[in-house]
């Protein structure tokens, strides 16, 4: 199961996709709702898969200076030997993102669409 979304609106430029894997044939609110029962009938093993991480990409569509965004940013490293990219740690919602030089950014570790957005938001305001 997969969702596009555009956490920082297409009018500015970008697009997200978020992949999502949940329960088989459910939709993606029932998949990251843990609160809900859980529907044996589908599950006869009992084995219920779990939401634990999103992964969303972003392309801002400009090409970056890494070392600036490194300079400036909190809670950023850089160092172009081991990686090519800015790894930006975010405090809420606890998340990496990866920043590239083509404008292209990952964020990792969210545990909802919504946390990702946020942090896709917060990485793109600072770069």
């Amino acid at each position: 199961m997969s969702a596009a979304v555009d956490p920082v609106g297409t009018s500015g430029g970008g697009a997200v996709g978020v992949g999502m894997l949940g329960a088989g044939g459910g939709s993606a609110a029932a998949a990251m709702d843990g609160a809900r029962p859980v529907d044996l009938a589908r599950h006869p093993s009992g084995i219920v898969p779990a939401l634990q991480n999103i992964v969303s990409t972003v392309n801002l569509d400009c090409q970056l200076d890494l070392k600036m965004i490194a300079l400036q940013a909190r809670n950023a490293e850089y160092n172009p030997k081991r990686f090519a990219a800015v790894i930006m740690r975010i405090r809420e919602p606890k998340t990496t993102a990866l920043v590239f030089a083509s404008g292209k950014m990952v964020c990792t570790g969210a545990k909802s669409e919504e946390h990702s957005k946020l942090a896709a938001r917060k990485v793109r305001a600072t770069s």
